[in-house]
């Protein structure tokens, strides 16, 4: 061998040990090296035997975000990971004693609403149940309300646990405000009994959160979907899994061909790394890059229950990210709904960009409408609301009083479910009939209402909704009753008001025409209102206010000889909303005409002059006379003016002596009320 040839093969040698190395290097192996033919079918052997993820069907395309509404002010790192800021809950197993269940789409929710959770209050441990939401979702009782009644998802001749599941059926469930709830209260240990009886009333109750918002994400928008991981916890996601394209020594995924279509199961993604090497994967993809994935088989696969996928995987490409965002479990007291049912892909429409739904409902007691909330299917979406109180007319939702001078205007950048506080809160009365109205306006394309309906969609949907209930409409002015097609997807949230009663009502004069109306003092009101009627048949009408919870009113308006009834009702103000207690009971008085002052009597040239006091409030006045004090006294003269003040008695003889009374009267709601007699004189 020359040695020119020995220095070309020395050079080749020392190129393959250079590239051997830096493979190396930017490789990583969990254990520091590759895994051993034992040690990857040990983790094998967590892996379900299969995977069972039932495909959201998207209702409006694209379902991309509005990148011209977004706000990109947060910038991005280029390596970020929830367990190092916010924290993460513990990697949870899908299998039981050995068996796999279809159950990884409960565990993609819970895993998400867990670190949205514990980002929010600052937890640093949560344990959600996923065998609630699993069982709930396909043996779904009626809301603590009765509107879901009829709505249900079945399973059909196949097991729940098996059939698999999606974020519809998540988000439908906890919208409802039927869970999330601790572990605690439906272990995972219940989904190995086949015929699992678990009582109604675990559905509602112990609600550890209440879902506010779903954002449903691309996952094309990648640089929205890190953005919704810092801002949120996590984001759930489903993908194909396919053993061929996991590389178990480094924990990666890259699925890298397009055979085997659609997702089969549901992970959690926690983090990412913009310089994840190609060279983990068993197959390089183009660029660098993968997302942190936490998994749901057991913290023994995979690098501790996680692992990477590659930016690129094909089966993520066309996925959705779906945010569950919550606030405290005690937010609003009330959820009333007619929508049941877990299929979101049904919708309604007129072929324009903007479209009318409506919802009616009927309020359980006193209480506070303070949000709505409804689904939008699309990206960019505009919203007004609308409020009416005391329907008159059970199939037309704008009969009654509009509540807003201005409908309350909003847009949203993504396709979601979307929980929006009025402006103002809406008072509310036990018995009372209102309704939601929204105009929805797609700027892109044609706007559709989200709607709920009987159908197959890799489970039974069985809804159910009458007349009375849920309204369409193209212009808002028109509406068409649902009745037994479906109905809208619009939530009102309420919180009742519990201001009770005044008490202790009285009323007094101190022989004027002023009128003191007093009662009890409460702590729980800002001021109160007084009102006031003039006969039992009567409305009561305002005629006063105290502020600073002032137990004392006077009327000045009150007349003497006037009959009145009065009565008070509490009030207190609730995010700038004025709310009111019942009224009162009734409490009476009569004002008595004062009497007569007569103040001289005098005999004239041709009989007798009386003269009195003007009485105030006096409508006119009866003479009465006597010849003897004490005697009997006849009416001789209806003065029919309450100014005048003086009557000639031009009867009265000179040879005879007189006694005279005089009487005030007044006209009150068509009857005459008398005055005592005055003194004789």
């Amino acid at each position: 061998m020359t040695e020119r040839l020995r220095f070309i093969l020395s050079v080749i040698i020392l190129l393959l040990v250079c590239v051997t190395t830096v493979k190396a290097d930017d490789t990583n192996y969990i254990l520091g090296r590759e895994m051993t033919e034992e040690e990857i079918m040990y983790q094998q052997q967590f892996e379900p035997s299969n995977s069972t993820y039932i495909e959201e069907k998207m209702t409006a395309q694209p379902a991309r975000y509005d990148k011209n509404i977004l706000s990109r002010s947060n910038a991005l790192e280029e390596r970020y990971d929830t367990r190092e800021t916010t924290g993460i809950s513990l990697v949870k197993n899908q299998d039981y004693k050995n068996k796999t269940y279809g159950t990884c789409w409960a565990f993609g929710t819970m895993g998400m609403s867990e670190s949205n959770i514990m980002k929010n209050k600052s937890l640093s441990e949560l344990d959600l149940s996923e065998m609630h939401l699993v069982y709930f979702a396909y043996h779904r009782p009626v809301d603590p309300l009765g509107g879901t009644e009829g709505d249900y998802n079945s399973s059909g001749s196949m097991d729940y646990r098996q059939i698999g599941g999606n974020a519809y059926l998540s988000i439908s469930a906890l919208a409802s405000w039927m869970g999330p709830v601790d572990e605690s209260i439906l272990t995972y240990a219940n989904v190995e009994v086949p015929n699992l009886n678990v009582d109604e009333s675990l559905a509602y109750k112990n609600v550890k959160a209440h879902l506010q918002n779903s954002y449903w994400i691309s996952m094309q928008d990648r640089d929205i979907v890190k953005n919704m991981i810092k801002q949120y916890g996590s984001v759930q996601v489903s993908f194909r899994w396919n053993i061929s394209f996991y590389n178990y020594s480094t924990a990666s995924y890259f699925k890298y061909d397009s055979a085997g279509t659609g997702q089969s199961h549901a992970v959690t993604i926690v983090g990412w790394d913009d310089s994840y090497s190609v060279s983990n994967f068993k197959k390089s993809p183009k660029s660098s890059g993968a997302w942190l994935v936490k998994n749901s088989w057991g913290d023994k696969w995979g690098d501790k229950g996680y692992f990477w996928m590659s930016y690129e995987d094909v089966s993520i490409q066309d996925s959705t990210a779906f945010v569950y965002d919550y606030e405290e479990a005690d937010n609003y007291d009330y959820n009333y709904q007619y929508d049941g049912t877990a299929d979101l892909s049904h919708y309604a429409g007129y072929g324009t960009n903007e479209a009318w739904m409506a919802n009616i409902f009927e309020a359980n007691s006193d209480e506070a409408l303070r949000a709505v909330s409804f689904y939008l299917l699309g990206a960019g979406m505009e919203y007004d609301i609308q409020v009416y109180t005391g329907l008159t007319d059970s199939s037309n939702p704008i009969s009654g009083s509009q509540c807003f001078e201005e409908m309350q205007h909003g847009s949203r950048a993504a396709m979601g479910y979307y929980t929006v506080k009025l402006k103002n809160s809406v008072p509310l009365k036990k018995g009372e009939k209102f309704s939601i109205v929204i105009k929805l306006r797609n700027n892109y394309e044609n706007a559709v209402i989200p709607l709920e309906t009987t159908e197959t969609a890799g489970y039974e949907v069985t809804a159910y909704s009458k007349e009375g209930q849920s309204f369409i409409s193209h212009n808002g002015i028109k509406w068409n009753d649902r009745s037994s097609n479906g109905n809208v997807r619009i939530k009102a949230f309420t919180d009742k008001v519990e201001l009770g009663t005044v008490w202790n009502i009285q009323v007094s004069s101190e022989e004027t025409k002023c009128v003191n109306v007093t009662w009890g003092k409460d702590n729980r009101f800002d001021g109160y209102c007084i009102y006031r009627k003039e006969s039992a048949d009567d409305s009561y009408q305002i005629i006063g206010r105290t502020e600073n919870n002032t137990a004392l009113f006077t009327d000045e308006t009150a007349s003497f000889g006037g009959e009145y009834f009065y009565t008070v009702k509490g009030y207190k103000y609730i995010d700038d909303t004025c709310y009111y207690s019942r009224e009162s009971y009734g409490a009476y008085i009569k004002l008595k005409l004062p009497s007569v002052v007569v103040k001289t009597k005098k005999r004239i040239s041709n009989g007798m002059e009386v003269t009195w006091q003007k009485s105030d409030g006096a409508s006119g006045y009866c003479i009465y006379r006597s010849t003897s004090k004490n005697g009997k006294y006849t009416i001789i003269k209806n003065v029919t003016s309450g100014n005048t003040k003086s009557f000639k008695d031009r009867t009265a003889k000179a040879d005879k002596k007189y006694y005279y009374k005089v009487r005030a009267y007044r006209f009150i709601n068509g009857r005459v009320v008398y005055a005592e007699y005055s003194d004789a004189v």
